[in-house]
């Protein structure tokens, strides 16, 4: 008998939901719960709409200042804040305190000093003397908390001067009980973590000292927090974790959407177009051009432009399809994101099997969000599927300039192929899709395992175990053929229908 591989695939338990998936916590600096974060860090009473005054923290009992003379950092090296107190280079400061001041001052270095982005503004002595203050506290095991880091303005008109609290040991052991459930805050840790916080915190800084004009900025914000991560520390992974949440759920976030978080995500098309021949130096273009534009998409439109005159931000959101789909065992080295083969693949809203002589299907979707189906179309002479994968993309501008964005319904259909076809695509010479109503939706197609005849097929398919599979035991085993390419295999699992 030919020798096969067998691959088993652990069936897990996953009782993650949706709604708490996104609810993972990174920056605070745009949380609602701002003014309970401000009472129990600086032990206050503030009532609704009053901004705090003054900014000393008893607890901190140490400040350090940094290097080339920017910064304040405020720490202790006793109770809940402290941190440790290993001090290699003996210079009588922690090295993670001499490492949080290096950082900032690297983060000051490239950010202003490089690519000419606005230093942040003085806050007078507010925090005991003209330099940016930075806090160390315990941010990782606070439910009040929770966050790498957190950029918090003085004012609430901008441009204002602020401040950063940043975690103080971003410690594997760190966590909070949360209606009764506990919670890892951090993805990644120790010095990764405080090299990405500084880079993205200081970033926020910056951004409060722009004459902000253009509407829903704060996904822009922590879209280019994000990309300045991905820039300055290219080593420390951090932003996977979130693009594969974007993978996941690329239906459910706007690229302008009034939800500051999801700027977390849409950060990959940033990284797109940097590993695309966009310069980190259209960064600072999009913050210039706030004091500019009264709505984001005409400010990533111009910006886009200036740096490439032959695309804009449609053309751009396009053309991310192809990355997002591109990845784990689809990643094609060198043609899509450098870091393909680590993230999770697109995930399919719907997939639904083919039934002649048509099928027809609709659906909704927010404006500059993707949604991703497939159509499986069965294949009796070999007992393979063909399938065709679609991601739909609603580029619709009608509800850009509110808050309240409205999904927009699509409809598609799918027929034999004849010579009276309308067919936006054709797959295997053999059928027709067409989008029935397109309002602003395009498609981008793909024809994943178009059929090739198989002797060995049902010789695979009999050493499957279970088959079919009924919950009697915890794992199932698939044979694979030796001449597997890559050693990559795709398991795809369907429900009875």
């Amino acid at each position: 008998m030919k020798p096969y591989l067998f691959l088993f695939a652990i069936l897990l338990s996953v009782s993650s939901l949706y709604s708490k998936e996104l609810s993972v916590k990174k920056c605070g600096t745009f949380s609602p719960n701002k003014r309970e974060m401000l009472n129990h860090i600086f032990n206050r009473d503030l009532k609704a709409g009053e901004t705090l005054q003054e900014r000393e923290v008893p607890e901190l009992d140490k400040e350090y200042t940094s290097p080339k003379g920017r910064f304040l950092i405020h720490y202790t090296l006793t109770g809940d804040n402290a941190v440790d107190k290993v001090d290699v280079d003996k210079n009588g400061v922690p090295d993670y305190v001499d490492s949080t001041a290096y950082f900032l001052d690297q983060a000051l270095d490239y950010q202003v000093d490089k690519l000419g982005m606005v230093k942040p503004k003085s806050d007078g002595n507010k925090g005991g003397n003209g330099l940016y203050d930075v806090y160390l506290l315990d941010l990782g095991c606070n439910k009040y908390l929770g966050f790498y880091g957190v950029t918090i303005p003085d004012g609430s008109q901008y441009p204002t001067s602020s401040y950063i609290l940043i975690d103080n040991n971003f410690s594997k052991d760190d966590g909070y009980y949360d209606a009764g459930v506990f919670v890892v805050p951090f993805n990644t840790f120790g010095y990764d973590a405080l090299k990405v916080t500084c880079a993205h915190e200081f970033n926020h800084a910056i951004q409060f000292s722009y004459e902000q004009y253009t509407d829903k900025t704060d996904v822009l914000a922590e879209m280019t927090s994000v990309a300045f991560e991905y820039i300055m520390h290219p080593e420390v992974k951090d932003y996977i974790f979130n693009m594969n949440i974007f993978q996941k759920y690329p239906n459910k976030m706007s690229l302008f959407s009034s939800e500051a978080s999801d700027g977390y995500y849409w950060a990959v098309l940033f990284i797109k177009m940097l590993e695309n021949g966009y310069t980190p130096e259209f960064i600072p273009t999009f913050w210039k051009n706030t004091e500019k534009y009264d709505y984001l998409y005409d400010n990533l439109n111009a910006t886009i432009k200036a740096y490439k005159p032959d695309s804009d931000i449609d053309k751009e959101v396009i053309e991310l399809a192809d990355y997002l789909y591109h990845t784990k065992s689809k990643a094609s080295l060198g043609k899509h994101f450098a870091d393909a083969k680590d993230l999770d693949s697109l995930k399919f809203i719907t997939a639904r099997f083919y039934s002649a002589p048509s099928i027809m299907g609709s659906g909704k979707l927010v404006p500059y969000a993707y949604f991703p189906m497939r159509i499986v179309m069965k294949n009796e002479k070999t007992k393979i599927n063909d399938t065709l994968s679609i991601i739909l993309i609603n580029l619709s501008k009608e509800m850009l300039t509110s808050n309240y964005m409205q999904s927009n319904p699509f409809s598609y259909k799918m027929t034999e192929l004849n010579s009276n076809s309308e067919c936006d695509t054709t797959i295997n010479n053999k059928y027709c899709f067409k989008l029935e109503s397109k309002n602003s939706f395009i498609a981008k197609y793909y024809c994943d395992a178009i059929s090739n005849s198989s002797a060995d097929f049902l010789t695979l398919r009999d050493n499957a175990f279970p088959n079919p599979y009924t919950r009697e035991s915890s794992f199932i085993a698939f044979p694979l053929d030796e001449k597997v390419e890559n050693d990559v295999a795709h398991l795809s699992i369907y429900s009875i229908e």
